[in-house]
């Protein structure tokens, strides 16, 4: 929405200059002047302003500029050579001058509307908004029919966020013209803003029945329908415009990522090769569409359009990057890491495919060599907590605790308040029994940022799991859940400080909701089957207890639990 009303408004000075430019005429004058005056006047005043449009002709602002102040030296009284020496200020950035002439102009024509339109495009080019409105509501006063007042001040308002007198101004514009296709234009751009988006689609289908072709509302219906997820009405937005329009690639490109969407891929293949082959030589074009089909999941698409790419532009490293990660998703892993090793330190991508290329390898069980490769992108980037925290995980899935610990310190030593690299080293800690050290390192967290919910999530955990400052946990957990609502960890973790708590009813309450979430997480299943238990519900403990064990077949105390209940 920003975007529209920033264009609309760049617009505005040159359409309001138009306006004025149409429709200024020479002041009448006070007395009759005298015929030879006049004339002898206006003949030097028409000659200099010839000139001017010559050399706006010939792109020459600078000497229209000069040209036009000569024509108003000898017409002093025309409010038209005023005008459009006021307009060429403008567009020429010289807003003070342009401001300055059109209120002379006003001081001597007080009710001149269209001098009062062209202020208001100045002062709202210039983001003036309060005086933007001021000037639009004195066009309004003097001509309440004047529609561009109405639209321009909508738009003015809208700029400003202020959406409710925006909707009032072009709805009192649409009360005198119904059918004025941008007013209603407008009125669903605004609306979409508001999320009303039902009332939005109403509008633009109104501005369509209007201007069946209008474009812009063609566009915002099919992406409308996209927000919405009615793809096969986007689809058949898109497919008319490209047929009205077919130049316009983007929208075929759209139609045909949202025909991968509903997996009607023969069609979308269709399209995109139409496009490809009428955008041969577009690099651009053949990138975007290579990242559609590895977004949707067709790497052996993106892998021919990437590969012929390559052959085109053999130095090009995203296109080297692109192709790589498309062999990747392909799970043919020998040419991508053999790609990814070919991108150079110097070049953007070679972080990002060492850290790739070190997926692929921790994947395929190679440890040390994914280890090798991180810290080569470590060497190169060493600001990016997501290095450490990468070459971490590796070091923990080899239960190499200690390298573990030595790589979130590093990683600290360059990036002291990574609350990341805190968290993870507090996890560390309390997986290797260190508990008090982990729990300093969570408040040393909310030193730096008191509302990190997972640090405060954390520690409320920790003492409930213990069953130890019962109160403090729930305060902390409390908190966590109104900055992370919906989370279904931080839930559970309230629900089982009621359980400690021997508040059973909240607890099998919350812990159904967090298992709802998450249904597939077995630490939580087992605290709501816990709580089943305690609470006397056999029945529904044995079935939970049984299904989570169906999830976790390694489980150490669920065996144990249920054949306690099968006993009872």
């Amino acid at each position: 929405m920003r975007n529209f009303f920033l264009h609309k408004l760049a617009c505005l000075a040159t359409i309001g200059l138009l306006h004025g430019c149409l429709l200024f005429q020479p002041s009448a004058p006070a007395r009759p002047p005298d015929r030879d005056a006049s004339q002898n006047r206006s003949l030097p005043a028409a000659y200099h302003y010839s000139l001017g449009v010559l050399n706006l002709l010939n792109e020459n602002s600078a000497e229209a500029v000069s040209e036009y102040e000569k024509a108003r030296h000898f017409d002093p009284d025309s409010t038209f050579l005023a005008a459009e020496l006021a307009m060429l200020y403008g567009e020429r950035g010289s807003f003070e001058k342009a401001l300055a002439l059109l209120n002379d102009i006003l001081k001597a024509h007080p009710r001149d509307v269209e001098v009062h339109f062209l202020l208001a495009g100045l002062y709202a080019n210039i983001k003036d908004h309060p005086n933007a409105v001021r000037a639009y509501q004195t066009v309004i006063a003097l001509d309440p029919k004047h529609m561009p007042a109405h639209l321009y001040l909508g738009a003015v308002y809208a700029e400003q966020k202020d959406f409710q007198n925006a909707l009032d101004t072009i709805r009192k514009l649409l009360d005198i013209d119904p059918d004025h296709a941008i007013g209603r234009y407008y009125l669903a751009k605004i609306l979409t803003e508001l999320k009303q988006d039902d009332e939005a689609e109403k509008e633009l289908k109104k501005v369509l029945d209007l201007r069946p072709s209008f474009e812009a509302a063609l566009t915002d219906l099919g992406a409308l329908y996209e927000k919405q997820k009615k793809y096969t009405l986007a689809i058949g937005i898109y497919d008319h415009i490209a047929k009205t329009y077919p130049g316009r690639v983007r929208i075929r490109i759209r139609m045909a990522d949202l025909l991968l969407r509903e997996k009607r891929d023969a069609e979308a293949d269709q399209v995109f090769g139409e496009i490809l082959r009428q955008s041969a030589s577009n690099k651009d074009i053949a990138l975007t569409i290579g990242l559609i089909y590895l977004e949707r999941e067709r790497p052996d698409r993106a892998v021919d359009l990437f590969g012929k790419l390559i052959v085109s532009y053999p130095d090009d490293q995203k296109i080297r990057y692109l192709l790589a990660a498309a062999y990747s998703d392909k799970s043919q892993t020998r040419q991508a890491l053999e790609l990814f090793a070919q991108i150079t330190p110097g070049s953007d991508f070679y972080v990002n495919a060492r850290t790739h290329a070190a997926t692929i390898l921790k994947k395929e069980g190679r440890p040390d060599e994914a280890v090798k490769t991180i810290r080569e992108a470590i060497a190169l980037k060493t600001d990016a907590p997501g290095l450490y925290l990468f070459l971490c995980s590796l070091y923990d899935e080899k239960k190499d605790y200690v390298q573990a610990e030595k790589v979130l310190r590093e990683g600290l030593d360059v990036l002291p308040k990574s609350t990341e690299l805190f968290y993870s080293l507090g996890v560390l800690y309390e997986k290797t029994d260190r508990f008090e050290d982990s729990i300093k390192l969570m408040r040393q967290i909310l030193a730096i940022n008191p509302d990190h919910a997972d640090a405060l999530n954390f520690i409320g955990y920790s003492y409930a799991d213990r069953n130890i400052r019962l109160n403090e946990a729930e305060e902390l957990i409390q908190k966590a859940l109104q900055l992370k609502p919906g989370s279904a960890y931080i839930i559970d973790s309230l629900g089982w400080v009621y359980f400690r708590q021997n508040k059973l009813g909240k607890a099998i309450e919350l812990l159904k909701e967090a298992a709802g979430l998450q249904p597939d997480d077995v630490a939580i299943s087992e605290h709501l089957g816990d709580a089943y238990a305690r609470n006397g519900n056999l029945k529904e403990a044995l079935e939970i207890y049984q299904k989570t064990l169906k999830l976790n077949p390694d489980s150490k105390t669920l065996p144990g639990k249920i054949s306690d209940l099968l006993k009872k």
